[in-house]
């Protein structure tokens, strides 16, 4: 179980991230924009506390939560 302790272990080479809220999709480069931790895990991780479900990591994008295109775009 990933939860908020140990997310970073998840993040490591971790260039672009994807997470999927509601019908929206939101992209953060975390190598180019820098952002701080608490805006990465408001992206990733759910209310109870472990990080949403379902996650792909693939090369250097992490994607959280289900968006067709989004799916199509990455894992091409």
């Amino acid at each position: 179980m990933v939860d908020e302790g140990n997310v970073d272990s998840l993040l490591d080479g971790v260039a672009d991230v994807y997470s999927t809220k509601s019908r929206k999709v939101i992209h953060l480069n975390i190598k180019k924009e820098n952002p701080a931790r608490e805006d990465v895990l408001a992206l990733l991780m759910g209310r109870s506390g472990t990080l949403r479900a379902p996650v792909i990591k693939h090369r250097n994008t992490l994607i959280v939560g289900f968006d067709e295109e989004t799916y199509a775009k990455v894992l091409q």
